[in-house]
Order: structure tokens, then C-alpha cells, then sequence
């Protein structure tokens, strides 16, 4: 064998050895571990976008890719890592449990309880990770329930004291200016106050549709009857149905809504409209959402008091420990359909 023959074969081998080398013995793995485990996600994510070209398929780096694709919320990302950990070392435990994080993020819960029952045949499992998966597996056949048809309601009842059923004055009469005198009031709109009894019953359920969409529908009826001044006596229901649909980046809903109202035993008005809303999570503490409603007021008693109407909400929530802060800038119109206000 000549010497450019041996010198070829030399060289081969060296190219293969050089393109042989694991990601453990990459400078790059031990920089990548510490950045997660100082929770430095953005610039971890940065780091693993570099080498993923070289090093995806590498169980090390496919493993560590996963954990931080699911800090990021890149789930399918991380689904797929985690899937190629697990065809290539099948006995990682750790490795399942994170694919099984992945699939649930997904909503794939299916997936997460066949990975669970599989991991219940396994010996000698670690008490805290056997934990860990239980509590996942409950968390997803209660939520793979919700898939189909969930239903919630509840009744309660309360007495209670009102000090001014109909928002009237204590004054006998009130100065007009474009009048330029004093008019005496009558008894219906002087202050007036009895004890009432008062019950509610509230109703929640959904539908899914798919794992990113569901419709939610909702009820809440409440009466206040009133111990001696029954012409007050009112019955208010609320209905909603709502589409809700999850993205990437955000979420949002459209909806119809009609809340028909009855005074003393006879129908007195009904409000009905559109919804649209929209919520964005910033991060695991911060949320924003804005709401828009569309509607109409339809009295029976007056028609002359039916009105157009209009809200948007801005809503920014704000987590930090146990407490929640709240900040809201509302706008609410009611234009009257026979005067210009």
C-alpha cells in the first residue's frame, strides 16, 4: 500500500472521527446545562439554535433541547426532541416524563396516559417521579373529561337588608334650574327600604371541539323577593355562549348574550348583543385582554327607553404570589334609538 493510499485512509478516518464526536464532549454541553439551571431560557434557547443543526438526533442534546423548547413554550419542539430521546434510550425515565409534559402542554392527554400506564409496569421507580406522573395523569383524564361535555352549576340563597330599593332621596322635594323652583316629590321616589330573600343559580358548561377550540356556555338566573314591597320583586337571567379559540400567541372568543329582565311577575326589558375579546399572556405573572360588546335594550314597559349599545374593556392582571392586581379602563355608551344624547 503506498503512502498518498495510507495517508487517504488516515485522513478518512480522522474526518470521521472528528464528525463522531457527542455533544457531551462539546464545551458547548456543560454551558448549555448551566444556563438552564440558571433559568437563563432566552439566551439558552439562542445558544441550542446553533448547534441544532450539528447535534440534533444526539440524545444529550436532544434531551437538553427539550427542556428548554417547554421553558419556552416551543411544545412541539419539544415533542419532538423528546420523542427521538426516547426511540434512542427507551429506559430514561426522565426522558418520559418530559415527553409526557410535552404531549400534555399539547393537550394530547390520550398520549399521556398511555406513556403513564406503560411507566406503571416499570420496577423500582423513583417515589418523587412516580408522583410526578400520577399527578399528571390525573391532571389529564380530568381534562380529557372537560373534552367532551363539562357541566358545572350551583344554587345559593341569602337574606339580606336594603336601605334603598328604588335609589331614591331622602329630601321631600329638589330645586329644578330650568324650571327656577323647588317641585315636591312624590312617595315612589322618596328613599325606600325593606329585607329581601335572594337566590341564585349559576350554570357553566363546555364542549370541545377540537384541542385548541371549545364553546362555553353559561347561565345565571337570580331572584329578589322583597318581605312587604313586592313591587320590586325581580327576576334577572343571564345567558352567554361563547367560541373560544387558542393560538400561539394569544387567545380569543366571540359570543351572543341576552339577559331578559321581569319586574313584579311581569317582563320588563331584555338586553342582548355580541362579545369579542381577545387575551394575551405575556409571561407566567402578567396578562392583558380587551372585550368588546355590541348591543340593544329593548324595554316592553316604554319603548321610548329602547337604547343602542356599546362597552369596550381594557384588563391588565398582574400576579405576584398570592395576590392579584387588577387594572381596568372601561367605556360604556347607551344612545337612545328616539333622542340624540
Amino acid at each position: 500500500m503506498g503512502k498518498r493510499t495510507l495517508y487517504f485512509i488516515l485522513l478518512v478516518v480522522s474526518s470521521i472521527a472528528i464528525e463522531a464526536e457527542t455533544f457531551k464532549e462539546d464545551t458547548a454541553f456543560s454551558k448549555l446545562k448551566q444556563q438552564i439551571a440558571l433559568d437563563e431560557n432566552t439566551s439558552a434557547w439562542a445558544c441550542a439554535k446553533t448547534l441544532e443543526e450539528k447535534y440534533l438526533g444526539d440524545v444529550d442534546f436532544d434531551f437538553l433541547y427539550g427542556l428548554i423548547a417547554l421553558r419556552i413554550n416551543e411544545n412541539e419542539r419539544a415533542v419532538y426532541a423528546f420523542e427521538r430521546v426516547v426511540a434512542n434510550k427507551p429506559n430514561w425515565l426522565d426522558a418520559k416524563y418530559y415527553l409526557a409534559n410535552a404531549y400534555f402542554k399539547m393537550k394530547n392527554y390520550h398520549a399521556v396516559i398511555e406513556i403513564v400506564n406503560a411507566f406503571d409496569r416499570i420496577e423500582n421507580i423513583p417515589i418523587n417521579l412516580k408522583a410526578s406522573f400520577d399527578k399528571l395523569q390525573e391532571m389529564s383524564v380530568t381534562l380529557l373529561n372537560k373534552q367532551s361535555v363539562y357541566i358545572n352549576h350551583s344554587l345559593g340563597a341569602k337574606l339580606g337588608y336594603d336601605s334603598n330599593i328604588n335609589a331614591g332621596t331622602q329630601e321631600d322635594n329638589i330645586y329644578l334650574p330650568f324650571l327656577g323652583e323647588e317641585v315636591l316629590l312624590s312617595e315612589g321616589s322618596r328613599e325606600n327600604s325593606d329585607n329581601y330573600l335572594a337566590l341564585d343559580y349559576q350554570l357553566v358548561g363546555s364542549k370541545a371541539l377540537s384541542q385548541t377550540s371549545k364553546l362555553v356556555f353559561s347561565g345565571l338566573s337570580q331572584l329578589h323577593a322583597f318581605a312587604n314591597e313586592s313591587t320590586y320583586n325581580r327576576l334577572i337571567v343571564d345567558a352567554n355562549v361563547n367560541y373560544q379559540k387558542e393560538f400561539d400567541n394569544f387567545n380569543t372568543s366571540i359570543g351572543l348574550k341576552v339577559t331578559p329582565l321581569w319586574l313584579d311577575d311581569s317582563y320588563y326589558r331584555s338586553q342582548f348583543g355580541t362579545t369579542v375579546a381577545i387575551n394575551k399572556q405575556i409571561n407566567n405573572q402578567l396578562s392583558v385582554s380587551t372585550e368588546a360588546y355590541l348591543g340593544k335594550t329593548e324595554n316592553n314597559v316604554n319603548k321610548q327607553l329602547n337604547t343602542n349599545d356599546l362597552s369596550l374593556q381594557l384588563l391588565g392582571q398582574y400576579y405576584l404570589g398570592n395576590w392579584r392586581h387588577t387594572l381596568s379602563v372601561a367605556y360604556v355608551e347607551e344612545q337612545s334609538e328616539h333622542h340624540n344624547n
